[in-house]
């Protein structure tokens, strides 16, 4: 028996990189925000429902909300691109899904001048 065997070292796991994971949780919220606008605007148009809130301050609270969780998420991916020695998975869906939810801010801010004549 040879007694200079040494243990083989574990391979160097890759983690998923944090910033990833935050920016695709922040598109997600992102997206959820606009979805439920839009679903809202679904069921007045349907007259499901009717106006019950002043309007104005809602859509600017949703749509910049909505606006600036896409923005931070996008940020928050291409850090994470750049990170080394991390998976960047996360990364890729977070910046995909921000840009989803800034075109859904933009399809969000021309339905209330569209279906509200405002």
């Amino acid at each position: 028996m040879n007694a200079n065997i040494e243990p083989i070292a574990p391979q160097s796991v890759r983690r998923h990189s944090s910033f990833g994971i935050a920016a695709f949780i922040a598109s997600l919220v992102s997206l959820c925000i606009m979805l439920a606008y839009l679903g809202y605007v679904y069921a007045y148009l349907s007259q499901l429902i009717s106006w019950t809130i002043n309007l104005p301050i809602v859509i600017t609270v949703v749509i910049s909300s909505g606006c600036l969780l896409s923005l931070s998420a996008f940020i928050l991916g291409v850090i994470a691109l750049f990170q080394k020695n991390r998976k960047k998975v996360f990364a890729f869906l977070g910046i995909a899904l921000s840009l989803v939810g800034f075109v859904l801010a933009v399809l969000c801010f021309f339905s209330y001048f569209l279906f509200t004549g405002g």
